[in-house]
């Protein structure tokens, strides 16, 4: 079998989004697992936190619902159980996406939209230490919830039950706002106290007279008195010394009218009906079907003598905690996007340095391949022409004279070619000696003798190496030489600090420092003298001699400066 022949990599120019892109769902997998579990123990809490909240309230309906099983049908005691039995249903529903339901005798006691608030059976605050909370206050629902509208509709619906009702469940079990009062508190946004109210002893139920509401810290009063209140007895109820702003109101709209999803039931069945139901059941405790077991037991409890049950939608995590949840999720988002971006950017620039080489490779070998083929090509036309004008010496001569021009130009090119290389690659050997610069640079401007010139400075003496910087100066009056107007005077200024050669033109550069790249002319022509290296080899000998060239173009002047220390 023959090698694999190996492909070889195309280099191309990075794009940050690309990289990025794929270092953040690199991120994002190995950082879900994190989340995963923040979210898994946000789920644990919120839901066993839930389920504490419908324990307690289904411990106070079990305890009602035995009180009422075990009184006098249409007595006192049962009149007051059943009021406050629908009360604790209507508190639990309005809390919470969950119906309840107790079945006593074959009787089912279901609760929809209404309102209640519970008073003393004494006048006055009378509560014996250790007695039944049952025993002492009485709840009293509301006659028609619709007496409640004037709330609703006060100030074009702020007061509206259902809305406020709605917002506070979706942020009251999150646990960001659990131990904050003013958010974790049902409070927060408002609470409603009845001053008076209109109440029919005898079957506990109340028409509601002067409500107010406590909205933010403000106050308002709302007259919800209807026109007949016949057969109810006004009660000012702010007299009692508990509740002397009044009583609280409980608004109790079902968060969900509709029929449940029934993803569960728990049903407390009583006494010895365990048993024949099953074995592991124990009387007075909550116990969970499934469908199917609640599709079998169904005709058994309805057939017991009373039995409590709910059934409660399953709630997303998210519906539970939606700050907490997209925290996490922020968080996790956030953290994934951090790392990906230190780590794109770590790429980006590694790879943006490998394409900026691979880039300035091409381009000066495309730029000498482009010199070098211009006195090649004239080489070549010069030859032709000595070919074909053998019977004329005198242009066979004048052909050979060019054809020596170019070759010397294409020399010249080549050593510049070399020079820059060394100076590029910092191999060249230093010697330092003292060096006058100013007598440095009248040897330079010596070899230019058409350039006119004007030199300040006197006794700037440096300790370096005098081959490198005449070579730079060289290179710097060469470029004034060739791209300065005609006939105007370069100004040369030296002193210790900085040597500045100034010339005028008529050319302005944006990018002036884009002279300095390799093969990069002052003009657009690639035709005209010169390489391109002079700056490029200025600025590399002097950075070898530990100096700064800096370029200028202003308007009408060109200004190279040598930062001597």
């Amino acid at each position: 079998m023959g090698e694999r022949k190996k492909t070889k990599r195309v280099i191309t120019e990075p794009k940050f989004g690309k990289i990025f892109l794929v270092r953040f769902i690199i991120v994002l997998v190995l950082l879900s697992g994190f989340a995963g579990y923040a979210l898994y123990d946000l789920n644990e809490y919120v839901q066993s936190e839930r389920h504490s909240f419908i324990d307690s309230y289904m411990n106070n309906i079990v305890s009602l619902t035995k009180k009422i099983y075990e009184a006098e049908p249409g007595s006192n005691k049962y009149i007051a159980a059943l009021a406050n039995l629908k009360a604790e249903i209507a508190l639990l529903q309005g809390f919470d996406y969950t119906d309840a339901e107790v079945d006593i005798n074959g009787q089912d006691i279901e609760v929809d939209d209404t309102a209640c608030f519970t008073l003393p059976r004494k006048d006055e605050w009378d509560i014996t230490q250790g007695e039944d909370y049952f025993d002492t206050f009485n709840s009293y629902m509301i006659e028609d919830i619709s007496y409640l509208d004037p709330v609703k509709e006060y100030m074009n619906g702020r007061f509206d039950e259902r809305k406020q009702g709605k917002m506070y469940f979706d942020f009251v079990r999150d646990p960001i706002f659990e131990r904050r009062e003013t958010v974790g508190s049902f409070d927060y946004f408002r609470e409603y106290r009845l001053v008076t109210a209109y109440i029919n002893w005898k079957d506990q139920t109340f028409i509601p007279g002067i409500v107010k509401v406590v909205y933010f810290n403000e106050e308002y009063e709302i007259d919800c008195t209807p026109a007949d209140t016949k057969g109810y007895e006004k009660i000012q109820l702010n007299h009692f010394r508990y509740c002397e702003s009044g009583a609280r109101l409980d608004i109790c709209y079902r968060i969900n009218p509709a029929k449940p999803s029934d993803k569960y039931y728990r049903y407390i069945v009583p006494y010895k009906e365990c048993e024949a139901m099953q074995p592991n059941m124990k009387a007075g405790e909550p116990y969970y079907f499934t469908d199917r077991e609640h599709y079998m037991y169904e005709p058994m409890l309805k057939n017991l003598s009373w039995h409590v049950g709910i059934k409660a939608r399953e709630l997303s995590v998210f519906k539970l905690a939606p700050v907490s949840f997209c925290l996490i999720i922020i968080l996790y988002l956030f953290t994934a996007a951090l790392i990906a971006f230190v780590l794109a950017v770590v790429k980006y620039q590694r790879d943006k340095t490998v394409w900026k080489i691979f880039e300035y490779r091409i381009k000066t070998t495309e730029a000498m391949a482009h010199d070098l083929k211009t006195p090649l090509s004239a080489i070549m036309a010069y030859a032709e022409n000595i070919e074909s004008s053998a019977d004329d010496p005198d242009k066979a001569r004048e052909y050979s004279r060019n054809i020596s021009n170019r070759v010397s130009s294409m020399n010249d090119m080549i050593e510049g070619i070399l020079a820059y290389s060394k100076s590029e690659a910092g191999n060249q050997s230093v010697s330092k000696e003292d060096v006058d610069v100013v007598e440095l640079v009248k040897q330079s401007c010596a070899e230019f003798p058409y350039m006119l010139t004007d030199i300040n400075g006197t006794g700037v003496i440096l300790e370096t190496d005098k081959r490198l910087l005449k070579q730079t100066i060289d290179n710097l009056l060469s470029n004034c030489d060739r791209y300065g107007d005609e006939e105007s005077v370069v100004d040369i200024t030296i002193d210790p600090k900085k040597l500045v050669i100034t010339n005028k033109t008529d050319k302005t550069y944006d990018d002036v420092d884009s002279l300095k790249k390799p093969f990069v002319k002052g003009e657009d022509s690639r035709g005209a003298k010169g390489t391109g290296l002079g700056l490029s080899i200025a600025e590399n000998n002097l950075n070898i001699l530990g100096y700064r060239l800096e370029l200028v173009s202003e308007e009408g002047t060109f200004k190279a400066i040598i930062h001597l220390g």
